[in-house]
Order: structure tokens, then sequence, then C-alpha cells
């Protein structure tokens, strides 16, 4: 038999030899969940890769169509200030049109209540020998009867006699 040294050297032995084992499945588990760490670290690293070429081409795009769009802009800008100078002239003859026009108006208006003066002083006028001649008219006629009525009285003193 052996030693009771020997005995604890060999337990010694085992469980270094337990220990070893042990170490070393633990070791191969996390060089294991290491090297799963790091394939997907690669494979998120190439999406983030492929995501950021995606990027720089929608990047590119875009900038391309802001430089379209302000293109475009600059380009309504200047038709817009061309419109406006357009209708600001188109405004400023249709004023110029309109104080003409209004002038006119005012002309024609003091010439009409001239002339309807004119007109009403000329039926005042008519009005006026209108009566006039009525009122002859009525003393010629009353003239006419008392001749007519004198006549017929000198006919029937003639005749009486």
């Amino acid at each position: 038999m052996g030693s009771w040294k020997e005995d604890e050297k060999d337990r010694s032995i085992g469980t270094l030899a337990i220990n070893l084992i042990e170490l070393k499945e633990a070791l191969l588990s996390r060089i294991e969940a290491m090297e799963t760490a790091l394939w997907e670290a690669k494979s998120t690293a190439s999406h983030d890769a492929q995501q950021v070429e995606e990027l720089k081409v929608l990047q590119g795009s875009l900038t391309a169509k802001i430089q379209e769009l302000e293109y475009q802009k600059e380009g309504l800008s200047g038709l817009l200030d061309k419109h406006n100078v357009e209708f600001t002239t188109l405004r400023s003859d249709s004023e110029a049109r309109v104080d003409v026009l209004e002038a006119q108006l005012q002309e024609t208006e003091e010439s009409l209540r001239t002339k309807e003066s004119a007109i009403s002083q000329v039926q005042e006028n008519f009005t006026a020998k209108i009566q006039e001649l009525e009122h002859r008219l009525a003393e010629k006629e009353d003239l006419s009867d008392l001749l007519d009525k004198q006549k017929a009285e000198i006919r029937s003193q003639a005749e009486a006699k």
C-alpha cells in the first residue's frame, strides 16, 4: 500500500486533472461564445457597411434632388419676379386708364348737367310761350265769339228794319 503522501498526491493530481478538464471545457465554451460573438459582430459590421453604402447612395441622390429643386426654385423665382413686374405695369396702366375714364366721366356728367339745364330752360320758355299763346288764343276766341254775337245782333237788327 502506498503511503499517505502518495495517496494525497494522487488525489491532488486527480483533483488537478478534474480542474484542468473543467477549465479546458470552460475555456472551450468561452472561445466558442467569443467566436459566435465575433461572427455576429462581423455579420453586423458587414450589414452596417452595406447600410452605410446604401445611405451614401441615398445621400447622393437626395443631394442631386436638392440641387435640382434649388435650380427650379431659382427659375420660378425669376418667373415670379417677371410676373410681378408685368402685374405692376398692368396695374399702373389700369390705374392710369381708370383715371382717364373717371375724368372723361366727370366731363360727360358736367356736359350732361349743362345740357339738362339748357333743356329745362327751353322747356320753361316753351311752356311760357304755350301758356301765352293759349291765353292769346282764348282772348281771340272770346273776341271771335263777341264779334259773332255782334254780327248776329246787327243782322237781327237789319232784318228787323
